[in-house]
This record gives structure tokens, C-alpha cells and sequence, in this order.
């Protein structure tokens, strides 16, 4: 309620006038007039000066009003800084996305919004899935853009966003084994590049493998998805 209290002082001591203060702060001159005597009999001292022409700060009102400026205009800034942020004027937005989310999904969504919201930034942690995942829940991103599968601790929510397929691709001399239908079996001989272990797609592949009882076990691995195609074409 103090708090009121000098909201109050301040606009009445920036307008020198009762009931410019409660135009401009949607009240009415008896309840501003209450809460400065109310304030003026916490302090123990006359803040204002009243006559016909309006109110006067006192000596003791000067000095008050020196620090209550400065408390309240900074409120006043930090309000209008989160109306900003709130209205998509301004701000930063963290985002942790993994390399094929931001390839697939992200990167043209985040053209749209800059384009939308120019004055808010943007920083993009580039994760795998279990590495974005864990940012938003240390509070290091303000959401994540992942791949499934993915597991998820409450509070936290999935929402899906995009769905693809992924293709098997081999180099020409695959060309006739790529003619025909296979089961996954017959698979097996043929060598392998994929993923290192600690991605959500490298999870993908070992669950699917394992629903057919087989190992998933590449004869190469890669960090990322970007260097699949490279070292199949090679």
C-alpha cells in the first residue's frame, strides 16, 4: 500500500494539482487527497503546500520527491519494457532446435517472424535432441524445435510441429539393390553410415531395428546429418 502511497506523491507533485493527478491516474481528488494525508501523517512532516493556484512541494516534499522520482520513473520503465517484450516489440528469444528441426522447420519460420519482428532477437543453440531438451529444462533456452523420439518431464509439453520420412540413399553401385523391395533384413551386408549414438535420430533407427530383432550397428558414424551425404557420394 506504501508503495500507492508514493505513486500518488509523485503525480501529484509532477502536476501540482490534486485532481490532475487523479484524471491521469483514474481516481478521484478525495481518495488522492486521503492517501497524501495518510502519507504525510506516516512521515510526520507537510509535503505539500496548498493554496487556490494548487500545491507546492514543501522543503520536506523536495527531498522526498528527489528519490521518488527516481524509484518510480524506473518502475515505470521496467513496466513499459515488459509491455514491449509482451507485444513483440523488443527482447530476446533463446531457442535450442537440432540440426534437422532447424533445417526442415526452423529456419523458414524464423525468417517469417524476423521479418514480422525486427527489433526482437534471436539466439539459436544448435543441440541434439537430448542436449536441447536438457537447455530448456535448466532455463538456458525459452523452448526447443526437436526430432522424435524424445522424452519429456512435466511441466514441460510436446507440441508437433512437422512430419517427414526418411529415405535410405546409396551410392550407383546400390542402384540395382535400390530397384526392388527388401525387408530389413536383407539389409545386413550392406555397409552403413549413420548417426553416433546421443541423437534422437540415432534412437530412432536402434528402436526400429530392435522391433525387427536386429541390431542397428553402421560401419561408419557421423556427428551430423550434413556429413552423411558427403561420405555417401564418396
Amino acid at each position: 500500500m506504501i508503495l500507492d502511497y508514493y505513486r500518488i506523491f509523485y503525480y501529484v507533485a509532477q502536476y501540482k494539482s490534486f485532481s490532475k493527478a487523479a484524471d491521469v491516474m483514474g481516481n478521484n481528488q478525495p481518495n488522492i487527497t486521503r492517501c497524501m494525508n495518510i502519507l504525510e501523517n506516516e512521515l510526520g512532516c507537510k509535503l505539500f503546500i496548498r493554496s487556490n493556484r494548487g500545491v507546492q512541494l514543501t522543503i520536506e516534499g523536495e527531498r522526498l520527491f528527489e528519490h521518488v522520482s527516481i524509484a518510480i520513473e524506473q518502475l515505470v520503465s521496467g513496466e513499459n519494457e515488459l509491455l514491449k517484450d509482451k507485444g513483440l516489440e523488443s527482447g530476446l528469444v533463446n531457442i535450442g532446435a537440432s540440426e534437422i528441426a532447424l533445417r526442415l522447420f526452423l529456419l523458414n519460420e524464423l525468417e517469417i517472424f524476423h521479418h514480422r519482428y525486427p527489433h526482437v532477437k534471436l539466439r539459436i543453440s544448435n543441440h541434439s535432441t537430448p542436449q536441447a531438451v536438457q537447455a530448456l529444462e535448466n532455463g538456458l533456452v525459452d523452448f526447443a524445435v526437436v526430432t522424435t523420439p524424445v522424452a519429456l518431464k512435466k511441466p514441460l509439453q510436446r507440441i508437433p510441429l512437422y512430419s517427414f520420412r526418411e529415405i535410405l540413399i546409396g551410392g550407383e553401385e546400390y542402384a540395382e539393390t535400390a530397384s526392388n523391395k527388401h525387408c530389413l533384413q536383407d539389409l545386413q551386408d550392406i555397409p552403413l553410415i549413420g548417426i553416433a549414438p546421443g541423437s534422437s535420430t540415432r534412437e530412432l533407427y536402434t528402436q526400429y531395428f530392435m522391433r525387427h530383432n536386429l541390431p542397428f550397428s553402421p560401419d561408419m558414424e557421423v556427428a551430423t546429418t550434413d556429413q552423411i551425404f558427403p561420405m555417401v557420394q564418396h
